[in-house]
């Protein structure tokens, strides 16, 4: 049941990793989910390498995980390409202004910042970057140097 559940995890065009956990020659390939079907408890993988001879072996224990670090790549690439190409959504079409053709951030009209919640801690520069952060449509960026309070 367990390992059902680990392998329910992948789909089919998913990168993998099979390991060869205890053969002589432990090695390492990497791979691709071309089919699964988990209720048939059918898993087809195509191998960018050939195992040359080690499946059957009795002392052979393998190990399929997840490409966790191809996986990510696939996701910032497929971002990056909403992002370029995109024309239909208005918030990818936002963000393509404000990275690509760097558009200045928008703020909402400058609303009032209570100051008893500080409790009279904060100095001007903190409540303006506290009513820039509150005020802000798509980001507020505040800088400063170490100890100038950023945190606080």
């Amino acid at each position: 049941r367990a390992r059902m559940f680990l392998l329910s995890a992948l789909d089919a065009g998913d990168r993998v990793q099979l390991n060869a956990l205890s053969t002589e020659n432990a090695f390492q390939i990497n791979g691709r989910v071309h089919r699964f079907e988990p209720n048939d408890g059918c898993l087809e993988v195509i191998l960018s390498q050939r195992l040359r001879g080690l499946l059957g072996r009795k002392d052979s224990k393998w190990r399929l995980s997840k490409d966790q670090s191809s996986s990510l790549n696939a996701l910032l690439k497929g971002n990056l390409v909403e992002l370029v190409m995109e024309r239909e959504k208005e918030h990818v079409c936002r963000l393509r202004q404000l990275i690509i053709e760097k558009a200045s951030p928008k703020f909402k009209v400058q609303g009032a910042f209570d100051a008893k919640d500080a409790k009279g801690q904060l100095n001007l520069r903190q409540k303006e970057a506290i009513l820039s952060a509150i005020n802000a449509e798509d980001y507020s960026l505040i800088l400063g140097t170490p100890g100038s309070g950023k945190s606080t």
